[in-house]
């Protein structure tokens, strides 16, 4: 079991292990996007970074302000991997607790913004493209690609 060998490596404490669903912890290592985890050339986890960027591209529908302003924003990075096309995906765990019809769209909605800040942060980062940005709801048990004006900006 995944959990177990969390808890021999020393990455996570026997309460956190207690803590766990660990039904739902074996499905997603059993998910499409685990496997391109492991396939990947590289994986990077709870990556910090700092980025630069305007005030309305963080509050939406402010007015814009004086170009010489910024704000810093500082962040972590759930997960990115470097595919083998030398392209990165950015993936972000999400724990909301969301039903029914719909609830992937809320999903998109509250954490695109976010999303987009961590692709520009892993184009920074690595000086390569972002191809892909995903969301992956452990309440859903899915994972939810993001547009490409996401990873694209």
């Amino acid at each position: 079991m995944q959990a177990d060998k969390l808890l021999l490596s020393g990455f996570i404490t026997e309460r956190q292990r207690e803590l766990l669903d660990i039904e739902k912890l074996e499905n997603f290592f059993k998910s499409e996007l685990y496997g391109k985890i492991k396939k990947a050339k590289r994986v990077y986890r709870e990556r910090r970074f700092n980025l630069l960027a305007k005030p309305e591209e963080v509050i939406e529908g402010i007015p814009e302000r004086d170009p010489d302003e910024f704000v810093l924003i500082q962040g972590v990075i759930d997960c990115f991997i470097e595919k083998e096309d030398g392209s990165f995906a950015v993936i972000d765990f999400k724990t909301d607790k969301v039903y029914g019809y719909g609830a992937e769209g809320i999903l998109v909605q509250r954490y695109a913004n976010q999303l987009k800040f961590y692709c520009r942060a892993v184009k920074d980062i690595t000086k390569k493209d972002v191809s892909e940005a995903v969301i992956f709801s452990f309440e859903l048990m899915k994972s939810i690609n993001l547009p490409e004006d996401i990873y694209k900006a």
